[in-house]
């Protein structure tokens, strides 16, 4: 009994000394919450007994109440997501005991951009059609042929191009596959323009297959007025006849894909007058049975830089393409599951701006969204000198451009310089070529930024110098007259006014050099006279000779 009492006195004590309290405990109803790109109001059971508060969030996403004393029901208000990349912030509530957190990830909107039609084949004359493109991002267009115009070479979302193709002057056909897309999205315009062909006819119909990686059997119609042949490019298609006399059919049999990635081939189609026709065949990639899954997906820095981590989930060998040089990787490549650390540069440009990490297993591709805040500094951009001045025949000359930015030079077309973009200093070289032309020409290297031009270099080329002079400057006859001449340089087309009877001049126009009689009449009177023959040039330039007959 004695011992009894002894235990509840010190367990008595020891509340009084500790003090007896139950620890505040806190927890959310679900682990995570998924929301759509279009944002929302949710709502998410939080329980306690005691009090909590909420931590800090984004500025996509607020949450009310932040804070409270037992259970409560909390209300998430969530922005629309813009962009094609989706984001995740973990909402942590806080207890002076405890700590409990809520996923919260919102998909991105997807990024599409398709165009109507996609195909476009062409004849001899060329042409203009309308391209319809249909898209959420922006866009560029690139592999544009120098055969063909686009009237606009980039845009954002929805618009309506006008493409023209030149006239094809040529036997045969040609081709060119134009991308419209950004680095994350694209598809490819195919243009084919068949050149004269004369009188005989070729055509297949369709001119081009899509194919499942599983294989197919497809038809062609043949439309000829001739021999031909069928020529495949690769053995995984097969065709039941390769030759033919005038219109047929044709049976296509494409192989299954044993590869990862789409293959493209195509079958020339030749008669005996060597017209040529082309079908694309284009097959999908097998389906891959690895997975590669990286997190986070979007990496944000402050203008300050710093380092983050990417989590890497994979069954095979990993490699990082990194390309851009303000982001450093604590490693490169790797096998199975692993972290990388991704470091930024202090950003000191005025300008945001971002880059993509691609992760790479086989023909599988993660890639990484990195941004970052801009910097304080305006953007720069001075060239040295800033006027060139390039004698008649061209050379070479070159000026320096100190910038702290990315830039691009538009370049007129009579100036070549290889490599029109870059970024900070560099010295530039310019080539320019003989100016063929009499007048001096003016042009203006830009130095542009996103449309913005920071500064220019001014180019003045000297034309063909003009000529225009005479060996003598007076010429004298007798009473009794007579024929002398004289020589006239030039590099230009000239005439020779004359108004005098008594003098002849021949010839009295021409180009180039030229030596000119100047015949005189015998004098029936007295005294002396005298002319001037003025000699015009077709630049402007102006000589003269003055011719006297003394008594």
């Amino acid at each position: 009994m004695k011992k009894l009492h002894l235990f509840l006195f010190v367990a008595a004590l020891s509340c009084f000394v500790m003090g007896c309290r139950k620890p505040v405990e806190v927890s959310f109803g679900v682990e995570s919450l998924n929301v759509t790109a279009e944002g929302g109001t949710y709502t998410a059971e939080l329980k306690s007994n005691g009090d909590w508060t909420i931590g800090s969030t984004a500025e996509w996403l607020t949450v009310s109440p932040t804070s409270g004393n037992g259970n409560a029901t909390l209300t998430f208000e969530v922005q629309p997501n813009t962009v094609a990349q989706s984001r995740s912030l973990e909402v942590r509530a806080t207890t002076k005991d405890n700590t409990a957190s809520l996923n919260i990830k919102q998909e991105g909107i997807a990024g599409y951009i398709t165009l109507i039609p996609n195909s476009m084949l062409g004849d001899w004359e060329g042409g203009s059609f309308q391209v319809i493109v249909q898209a959420n991002i922006m866009w560029t267009v690139t592999n544009l042929p120098e055969w063909m115009d686009c009237s606009k070479m980039e845009g954002r979302g929805d618009d309506t191009l006008l493409m023209t193709m030149h006239p094809f002057f040529e036997m045969g056909n040609r081709e060119a596959f134009i991308t419209f897309g950004d680095d994350n999205t694209s598809v490819q315009f195919h243009a084919r323009q068949s050149g004269t062909s004369g009188e005989h006819v070729l055509s297949v119909t369709p001119d081009m297959f899509q194919v499942p990686y599983t294989g197919d059997v497809r038809t062609m119609t043949v439309t000829c007025d001739e021999a031909w042949v069928a020529v495949p490019e690769m053995d995984w298609i097969s065709l039941d006849i390769t030759e033919g006399a005038g219109s047929g059919e044709v049976v296509l049999t494409v192989a299954e894909n044993p590869l990862y990635v789409s293959r493209q081939t195509a079958i020339k189609f030749i008669t005996d007058s060597d017209n040529t026709f082309v079908v694309d065949i284009n097959q999908e990639a097998a389906p891959d049975p690895h997975f590669l899954e990286v997190t986070p997906i979007t990496l944000n820095f402050g203008h300050e830089g710093g380092s983050q981590e990417i989590a890497i989930a994979c069954d095979a060998e990993w490699i990082i393409d990194l390309s851009d040089n303000w982001l450093s990787l604590s490693t490169s490549e790797g096998t199975g599951n692993g972290s990388v650390t991704v470091t930024a540069e202090h950003n000191v440009f005025n300008e945001s701006r971002r880059a993509s990490v691609n992760v790479v297993s086989g023909n599988l591709v993660c890639r990484v969204l990195v941004m970052q805040e801009p910097g304080e500094e305006s953007l720069v951009a001075n060239v040295s000198p800033d006027t060139l001045y390039v004698p008649q025949q061209g050379g070479v000359k070159m000026f320096e451009i100190t910038s702290n930015t990315n830039w691009t030079l538009s370049v007129p077309s009579w100036i070549t310089i290889i490599d029109t973009s870059g970024s900070g200093d560099a010295t530039v070289d310019m080539m320019v070529g003989t100016n063929s032309t009499y007048s001096s020409r003016i042009g203006y290297i830009r130095v542009m930024r996103n449309g913005e031009e920071l500064a220019r270099v001014v180019v003045v080329q000297e034309g063909i110098p003009a000529i225009l002079t005479v060996d003598v400057e007076e010429i004298v006859f007798t009473r009794e007259g007579g024929t002398q001449y004289f020589n006239l340089t030039s590099n230009m087309s000239w005439e020779i006014s004359n108004t005098e009877e008594w003098l002849v001049c021949n010839p009295m126009a021409g180009s180039g050099n030229a030596e000119v009689v100047v015949k005189a009449l015998p004098m029936s009177g007295t005294g002396s006279r005298e002319a001037v023959l003025v000699i015009r040039g077709s630049l402007g330039q102006i000589v003269h000779v003055v011719v006297r007959q003394l008594s």
